[in-house]
């Protein structure tokens, strides 16, 4: 989501649905270890224990993994933010 417009506390927000508990583990793992080679500073991390909702604060952008759909529903993330752009990552 391109957060920029809004004027929040970061430019983007990029949303993950992992297929379990132990899929949003690995996701945040390879995502955060590949941002590090990168150059890229971690701010924050919550939910690494649970593993339901996994958020990573990288200053601009916030990476959030959802590891059950369900908790992805129950958030709806997508129609909080509805009126801002969505881009489509492949």
């Amino acid at each position: 989501m391109d957060m920029r417009k809004e004027g929040v506390f970061c430019e983007y927000f990029l949303l993950i649905s992992a297929t379990s508990q132990r899929h949003a583990k690995s996701l945040a793992g390879a995502i955060a270890d590949k941002l590090e080679e990168e150059g890229a500073r971690l701010h924050h991390r919550e939910g690494y224990k649970e593993l339901l909702w996994v958020l990573l604060d990288y200053g601009a952008t916030v990476i959030h993994i959802f590891g059950e759909p369900q908790i992805r529903d129950f958030y709806d993330l997508e129609r909080l933010w509805s009126d801002v752009p969505k881009l489509k990552i492949e």
